[in-house]
């Protein structure tokens, strides 16, 4: 997997013309500026996808990022019938 570079919230901020500060752009964005590990903040979303039932059966390199796919069973709605 290739990691994108992270541009800074200032940076942002000065292409923005200021009318964003960086402040604003890490309030608005935590999960984007996050001072956090990458890794574990791919493991802990692949966690809740694997607790909501899905799961990883491939990954596929498609230029420069990865694909992956996924599977679970088909939720039936009570009064649904299946076709």
């Amino acid at each position: 997997m290739i990691s994108q570079s992270q541009v800074s919230p200032d940076e942002i901020s000065r292409k923005l013309g200021g009318s964003l500060s960086a402040e604003s752009l890490k309030a608005q964005f935590p999960e984007y500026y996050a001072d956090q590990n990458g890794r574990a903040q791919i493991c802990d979303f692949l966690n809740n996808l694997g607790q909501d039932g899905w799961e990883l059966i491939q990954v596929q390199q498609v230029a420069a990022l990865p694909l992956m796919i996924f599977k679970r069973q088909m939720q039936i709605k009570p009064g649904q019938s299946q076709k």
